[in-house]
């Protein structure tokens, strides 16, 4: 009775092993995964586009460039949209950028969220829409005049609801926008559509 007993927890042990390295694998593979597609989606936003986000910057001053504000995502689907921002303080300056959820309608009208009256993005109602884009960088040093290109990286989940969600990108010197920063130039509005 004893070696039928042994025999049965060697083939459980032996069962959980190799169920935990499959789990591990996938794990691994998604991983790995998620960092190809942010190297191709940075890719995306070209020297091209770069070049030319940076001279339109020079030639009107603005200090903070959204050529397109107005993007159509499908669920599941990505994408790249470029900011531009121009040091103009007359001095070298580090810039801190953020971007939240500030809104959100449904395709009937009806709010998902809405910050400015205390209803929060980051909810299941929302879809979650505070954790969609991701920036390339959070921190940029920029010398007097020069002028950048930022990437930001839109990943509208699987199971995001359809409507429209509005975003508001910052850019402050000083330090963290939340924390003690002052803002640079004029909140910029992204607007993205998740079609039914």
């Amino acid at each position: 009775m004893n070696k039928k007993a042994a025999i049965e927890l060697s083939v459980n042990m032996i069962v959980v092993t190799v169920l935990s390295l499959i789990v591990l694998g996938i794990g691994f593979y998604i991983v790995t995964h998620i960092f190809t597609t942010a190297t191709e989606y940075k890719e995306k936003l070209d020297e091209q586009t770069k070049e030319n986000i940076r001279t339109t910057l020079m030639q009107t001053g603005e200090l903070i460039s959204l050529p397109i504000n107005k993007y159509t995502v499908h669920r599941g689907e990505n994408d790249v949209i470029a900011v531009g921002l121009l040091n103009n303080v007359g001095d070298r300056q580090t810039f801190y950028t953020t971007i939240s959820c500030s809104e959100a309608l449904a395709e009937d009208e009806t709010e998902l969220c809405a910050e400015n009256m205390a209803i929060p993005c980051n909810t299941a109602t929302a879809g979650y829409c505070s954790d969609w884009i991701i920036m390339d960088t959070e921190e940029i040093t920029l010398e007097n005049r020069e002028a950048t290109a930022i990437g930001l990286f839109v990943a509208v989940p699987d199971d995001a609801p359809a409507g429209m969600f509005a975003f508001n990108f910052k850019v402050c010197t000083g330090g963290q926008c939340s924390v003690s920063g002052t803002q640079y130039g004029s909140t910029k509005k992204v607007y993205i559509t998740v079609p039914e």
